[in-house]
């Protein structure tokens, strides 16, 4: 998302513009509202096999910002599931998780 909203960038010597980035992102994670919004601002794309119109998009936004807004942070969600030591422990940043180039890619 965040190669994306600079109109794009390389990564492991390919080039990527800002829907392709959007794309890959939402292939390594596809609950980001963010980058569902931005794709569709892009006018849709194609997100693990599937084509996504602009309104498709639009509505995936609201789904991952609903559901963002309705879970308790991470934070606590861990602390609670796992006790106390889990709280202290950094968060995993998206940006480690799915294909190593995009790490640090990801917002």
């Amino acid at each position: 998302n965040n190669l994306g909203s600079v109109d794009g960038g390389t990564v492991g010597g390919k080039p990527y513009n800002k829907k392709e980035c959007y794309q890959q992102a939402l292939e390594l994670k596809d609950d980001i509202p963010d980058t569902w919004y931005n794709l569709g601002v892009e006018g849709g794309g194609t997100v693990a096999g599937r084509c996504y119109s602009q309104d498709e998009c639009n509505e995936k936004y609201t789904e991952c910002l609903e559901r963002a807004c309705s879970e308790p942070p991470a934070a606590s969600r861990g602390a609670a599931a796992e006790g106390s030591a889990s709280a202290s422990q950094p968060p995993m940043s998206q940006g480690s998780m799915g294909h190593p180039a995009w790490a640090g890619h990801l917002a």
